[in-house]
């Protein structure tokens, strides 16, 4: 018998599609050349300094003002930094933490749901300086016609999140608002490695989702991983062993979760298993795995942290798990 347990969701998006973050689409072919007529349209007029982004060298504003954030990390680095944006990218409501979701449900969409973003609405908001992990060449360039663009690469499986955020805070001027969380992320780890070391002792955990027909083993490379090895637990000896990520498996290769006394399933924010990973968890090779007979299979939210903020949450997450298993 499984301990998860499920609430309302508001949308689902595919684990590939949360992964995939491609910008590139033909919506936007058509607004090649628009760039010109929108140029500059949200330039500071204060102060401007350089900084280091992974496109090379952009002049900012020292202290930007009108902030527009195109991807799910960005946004919630925004949060944490206790930025409120003029622009956000509306797929990241889906894997935010919920103070998140509340602080930004008025902040206008840059993209919706189902769309690519929208140059056009971008440029009206007037912003000063915009946000991005994952772009193509062409859309970055697009994007620089309308206002300074911060460009930070997102690892594939996000385990570089700790760096990804510090710049972006130190962009946002807001590097103080993350030293603090990065403090309270330490003690909150630290207190959990020691309250709970029997049950970390005693069990190894395996992390897993799904896409349909596929299911993803993360390891500690991954953006949960680290928060959870850092938190003390132990992965499964597959797991452990990984030197990316996370590994694609076929549904006959379930059999290895039998490595893992517990199990952790990632769940977007709603608490809901998306599609593929809902998937996995009704094959019957999964509902003979002795953590699910044992009722050791738990949802752990937000299960792709990309900041401080998501991942004190993932860390509640984890505790209330390690404590049903101590019981």
């Amino acid at each position: 018998m499984s301990a998860m347990t499920t609430t309302p969701a508001r949308h689902r998006m595919s684990r590939r599609g949360f992964l995939s973050g491609s910008l590139a689409g033909a919506g936007l072919l058509a607004l090649t050349g628009c760039g010109s007529s929108v140029a500059g349209s949200g330039s500071s007029s204060g102060s401007m300094r350089t900084f280091a982004s992974d496109k090379g060298a952009v002049r900012i504003p020292a202290q930007p003002h009108r902030v527009v954030c195109t991807d799910f990390v960005t946004t919630a680095i925004a949060y944490d930094a206790g930025v409120m944006p003029v622009g956000i990218d509306g797929k990241s409501l889906d894997y935010v933490i919920e103070a998140a979701v509340r602080k930004f449900a008025d902040v206008p969409r840059v993209r919706s749901a189902q769309a690519d973003l929208d140059l056009e609405a971008i440029a009206a908001l007037q912003p000063d300086i915009i946000l991005a992990t994952t772009l193509t060449e062409d859309f970055y360039d697009k994007l620089t016609g309308i206002a300074p663009t911060v460009f930070i690469t997102y690892a594939n499986g996000g385990g570089n999140w700790p760096d990804i955020e510090a710049r972006f805070a130190d962009a946002l001027g807001h590097a103080d608002a993350i030293t603090a969380l990065k403090a309270r992320y330490a003690r909150t780890t630290a207190t959990i490695r020691t309250g709970h070391a029997t049950t970390l002792a005693k069990y190894r955990w395996d992390l897993i989702d799904g896409d349909p027909g596929t299911w993803y083993l993360h390891g500690p490379l991954s953006s949960h991983g680290k928060v959870l090895t850092d938190a003390g637990v132990r992965l499964g000896a597959t797991a452990e062993a990984l030197t990316k990520a996370f590994s694609p498996m076929s549904y006959e290769r379930i059999g290895v979760l039998t490595e893992a006394g517990a199990l952790g399933v990632g769940v977007t924010n709603s608490g809901e298993p998306t599609a593929g990973t809902a998937e996995l968890l009704r094959q019957k090779s999964f509902a003979a795995l002795p953590a699910e007979r044992a009722g050791r299979v738990f949802h752990l939210e937000p299960f792709y942290p990309v900041s401080y903020g998501a991942a004190l949450a993932l860390l509640g997450s984890l505790g209330t798990a390690l404590t049903a298993l101590s019981a």
